[in-house]
């Protein structure tokens, strides 16, 4: 069986990794499910993490048509 290092992970990724150890020995059902649901959740937070270089640039858009006089505060009220 080869041995991983769990240094630098998340102390709640180095726990259900642990968790999914102990199930991969009783229980093979569990594990699948519990290994699907853990690619699910490393996919939001690739997806997340990905999403934030998007809003930082959707962000400076923002500023510059508001520097430049192409955008007006919002009328909560016309809406």
């Amino acid at each position: 069986m080869e041995v991983f290092e769990l240094d630098g992970l998340p102390i709640e990724a180095v726990q259900r990794i642990r968790q999914l150890a102990d199930i991969l020995k009783n229980d093979k059902g569990g594990a699948l499910k519990m290994i699907d649901e853990l690619i699910d959740e490393i996919k939001w937070d690739l997806a997340f993490n990905n999403s934030q270089n998007a809003i930082d640039k959707l962000a400076e858009e923002a500023l510059v048509e508001i520097e430049a006089g192409y955008a007006e505060p919002m009328d909560l009220n016309k809406l």
